[in-house]
C-alpha cells in the first residue's frame, strides 16, 4: 500500500505507476479507475502534466459520491418548500436525521426518503391526470388483477396499443404540468423534484445493469444541476468525464468495450443480481475496516503495521467467512431487500402518510382547485 494521502501529487504518480505495472502483467491495455471527485481533480491535473507516460490511464468519476452530491442538489431544491414538514408530520424520517437527507451524507436514509415523496406526488399527480377525463384502460386493469408477477405479462402490456395511447396521453399532461397549465406548484414539484428523481433513478438503474449509454444520458440531463447550483468541482470536472465518455472510444479505442463487459460497475453478491458502484464498495468493504475496529485507526503512523494489515485482510475475510459457515449463521435471505414483502408494506404505509398529510394538513400541489397562478 501506498501510505500517504489520495489527493497528494506524489501519491497519485506513484498510484499511477503501480497500476500500470500491473496492467501490463495482466496484459491489459488500459488502467480504468475510479477516484471520487477530491481524488479525480488532481489525477486530472496529472494526466494533463503527463499525457504521453500516462496515456493507457482512463479515469472514471465514482457513481456513489455522484449520486449523493446529486441527493444533495435535490435537497437544496426542496429546501423551504415545506417538504422537511411533511416528511416529520409523515412520520417518515425523524427530524434529526433530516439535515442528513436533505445534505446528501445519509445516503441509504436519502433514497428512502425520496423514493416514497416521489411516489406519493406521482399517484396525486395520476389522480389529476383522471379528472381530465381520461380512463385506465382494461389491459392496464387485467394485468393488475394478477396476482404473481411474470415478465411475460408486463412485455405483452407494454406491446399493447391502448396501453400505448394510455401513455402518450400522460405524457403529454406531464408535459402540461412542466408548462405550467396546472399552476406554479404543480410546476415546480414536477420539474425540480419529480423529474430530478427520475434522473437520479436513470444513473442508478444504468449502474446496476452496467448500461453505458443510459448512464452516459443521464449524466449529461444532470450537469446543468450543478452549475445552476454553484457545486464548482463536478461542474468542472463531471463536464470533463462527461466529455471523455462522449468521445471514448476515438481517444482510448477498445476501451468502452470493456467498460461495457461490466467494467461500470461490481457485483458484489452472487444472489443478487444488480450491481453497484465501485467507489461504493469500496467504501462497504476495505475502507469500513479500515476505520472500525480491527482497523488501521491505532497505528496509522506505523507503516509497518500498515503493511501487514493490508497483507492479511483478504485471508481474514476467508476465515471469517468460513467460521460463519461452520457455526451455520449465513442466514441471508435471498430476497433483494426492497423486494421483501415488509419492505413493500412500510413503503406502501409511508406513502398512504404522506398523502394523507398532503391533502389534508398541507397543499395538494396537484389539487384541481388550487390557484393556478400560485
Amino acid at each position: 500500500p501506498i501510505n500517504a494521502p489520495i489527493i497528494e501529487f506524489e501519491t497519485i504518480f506513484k498510484l499511477f505507476e503501480t497500476l500500470q505495472s500491473s496492467a501490463c502483467k495482466a496484459k491489459m491495455p488500459y488502467v480504468n479507475l475510479t477516484l471520487d471527485v477530491g481524488a479525480f481533480i488532481n489525477a486530472y491535473k496529472v494526466l494533463c502534466n503527463y499525457p504521453e507516460k500516462f496515456s493507457n490511464v482512463v479515469l472514471n468519476l465514482g457513481d456513489f459520491h455522484f449520486m449523493k452530491e446529486l441527493l444533495g442538489i435535490i435537497g437544496k431544491l426542496v429546501c423551504g418548500s415545506g417538504f422537511e414538514d411533511i416528511i416529520f408530520q409523515a412520520e417518515v424520517c425523524s427530524t434529526g436525521s433530516l439535515n442528513g437527507v436533505l445534505s446528501g451524507s445519509h445516503y441509504n436514509r436519502g433514497w428512502t426518503v425520496h423514493n416514497v415523496m416521489v411516489e406519493a406526488l406521482s399517484r396525486l399527480s395520476f389522480d389529476l391526470f383522471l379528472s381530465t377525463g381520461h380512463k385506465i384502460p382494461e389491459c392496464i386493469t387485467n394485468t393488475c388483477e394478477i396476482q404473481t408477477y411474470r415478465e411475460k405479462n408486463c412485455t405483452d402490456l407494454s406491446k399493447d396499443d391502448k396501453f400505448q395511447a394510455f401513455l402518450h396521453k400522460y405524457e403529454e399532461f406531464q408535459q402540461n404540468v412542466r408548462d405550467g397549465k396546472y399552476g406554479k406548484t404543480a410546476q415546480f414539484w414536477q420539474l425540480y423534484y419529480i423529474d430530478v428523481i427520475s434522473m437520479l433513478h436513470q444513473i442508478h438503474y444504468s449502474v446496476q445493469t452496467n448500461n453505458y449509454d443510459l448512464r452516459l444520458d443521464g449524466l449529461e440531463k444532470t450537469l446543468p444541476l450543478f452549475f445552476a447550483l454553484n457545486k464548482q468541482n463536478y461542474a468542472r470536472y463531471a463536464s470533463i468525464y462527461v466529455n471523455t465518455l462522449s468521445q471514448l472510444e476515438g481517444v482510448f479505442p477498445g476501451c468502452k468495450d470493456l467498460l461495457v463487459k461490466k467494467g461500470l460497475s461490481v457485483q458484489s453478491q452472487d444472489r443478487y443480481p444488480l450491481r453497484i458502484p465501485i467507489d461504493q464498495r469500496d467504501e462497504q468493504t476495505i475502507n469500513r475496516d479500515a476505520k472500525t475496529s480491527g482497523g488501521i485507526k491505532f497505528f496509522v503512523s506505523d507503516s509497518n503495521s500498515i503493511l501487514k494489515w493490508t497483507l492479511n485482510r483478504p485471508y481474514q475475510a476467508q476465515n471469517t467467512e468460513a467460521l460463519y459457515k461452520m457455526a451455520d449463521l449465513n442466514h441471508a435471505n435471498d430476497d433483494y431487500k426492497a423486494s421483501r414483502p415488509s419492505q413493500i408494506l412500510k413503503s406502501e404505509k409511508h406513502v398512504k402518510n404522506l398523502i394523507k398529510v398532503l391533502t389534508n394538513d398541507f397543499v395538494n400541489p396537484f389539487d384541481t382547485d388550487i390557484d393556478k397562478d400560485k
